[in-house]
């Protein structure tokens, strides 16, 4: 086992942290867990602007090569294939869909001995572009070693690995995972004064980036129907902030949302605990830790039905309850439904709370990602 953990990993991802994803967070979450474990560790990424830099997170050594532009989401960055050409490593690890990535790593041609990649859904939202980089996209998930999703969901409704010549045996399903002494240790007193703040009205919570993607105008446009005695918090920045307002205030709902700032560590943990309710009304999510936050509070999550990893994290009628995208009227029924039933409420968050601690701790995926890099190893 020790000679194992001398491997290296160098681990490709769009951005790093503090860039804030779903993709670079699984990126964070395995190159800490790793590097916790004794393994080298190192990250190759694109900056935000056009300039390359390298710096270290948690003593984990971070190259952020300069990008051009951003084309469909993705950076594209003359540097990652300059970057890629130099790299000699034992596990490659790239982070898709990264279109860029794939064409990069055929042209840099990086040595290594075993190529993974985790693979986090689809590309549904530019299906015209991906006609055309799909043959590219295959060919390179075709060479991996192995692929690592975040849920059986994504295996079974992925329309691009179902074109992939592997086995399932090629598969490991390794969730996110989150610090549940985070989130289970908070100040009661804040707590209090949050849910004073709102004349202890029943608190319906939304925490992630303002962005299309999260389907918050149905949000917005669904309190109309929930009972007044209700309030929506946003807590989240991004570009649809200005929009978002606006559309709060044209439909006269100034009285029953409000959009706060971006609230992390304790101080977001109080929120999550004086909610009553949590809704994550994403059109195209892969995940959603927010689920797990709001979980291991005890709190029922209302979702959408994605066949992603966003149902495999919540349950529909064991730890919250699952509606359509995009439907406004079956989210204001989902919650107006909690919101009037404390018994369904409490035993949901209670459910909740408890799949977080059985299945998504990062004690439990730590073990399980040694297990996936133990298996690539030959001995």
């Amino acid at each position: 086992m020790e000679e194992k953990k001398k491997y290296k990993i160098t681990q490709i991802s769009k951005y790093y942290y503090p860039f804030s994803g779903g993709l670079e967070l699984v990126a964070k979450q395995i190159s800490e867990i790793m590097k916790d474990n004794g393994y080298k560790v190192e990250v190759i990424a694109c900056s935000e602007s056009i300039n390359t830099s390298s710096d270290t997170v948690n003593n984990i050594p971070v190259k952020r090569c300069g990008r051009l532009f951003e084309f469909k989401s993705n950076p594209i960055s003359p540097g990652l294939i300059w970057e890629l050409s130099k790299v000699d490593t034992d596990i490659l690890h790239y982070h898709h869909p990264f279109i860029f990535a794939a064409i990069a790593h055929f042209i840099a041609r990086p040595k290594y001995k075993y190529l993974v990649t985790t693979y986090h859904g689809d590309i549904t939202r530019q299906k015209r572009i991906m006609k055309i980089f799909n043959p590219i996209y295959k060919a390179f998930l075709n060479k991996v070693d192995k692929i690592h999703v975040l849920a059986e969901e994504i295996i079974n409704n992925s329309n691009t690995l179902s074109d992939v010549n592997h086995s399932r045996d090629n598969y490991s399903i390794i969730p996110l995972g989150i610090n549940t002494s985070d989130f289970l240790n908070y100040d009661h007193a804040e707590v209090k004064e949050i849910r004073s703040k709102y004349t202890n009205k029943s608190i319906i919570l939304f925490v992630g980036r303002l962005s299309g993607a999260k389907g918050l105008e149905f949000l917005i446009q669904s309190m109309h129907k929930v009972s007044d005695n209700c309030i929506l918090l946003i807590i989240g920045g991004g570009l649809l902030e200005e929009k978002l307002k606006n559309l709060i205030t044209e439909n006269s709902l100034d009285n029953k949302i409000i959009m706060l700032n971006t609230i992390t560590g304790s101080q977001l943990v109080s929120y999550y605990h004086a909610c009553d309710v949590f809704v994550l009304p994403s059109i195209a999510e892969t995940f959603g830790i927010v689920q797990l936050e709001a979980m291991i509070c005890g709190k029922p999550v209302i979702n959408t039905s994605l066949n992603t990893g966003v149902n495999h994290v919540s349950i529909h009628n064991k730890t919250g309850l699952t509606v359509e995208p995009g439907n406004v009227s079956e989210l204001a029924t989902a919650i107006n439904s909690l919101i009037s039933d404390n018994k369904l409420r409490t035993r949901l968050g209670t459910c909740a709370q408890e799949r977080v601690l059985n299945y998504f701790t990062l004690d439990k995926i730590g073990t399980e990602y040694l297990q996936f890099y133990s298996s690539l190893i030959k001995p």
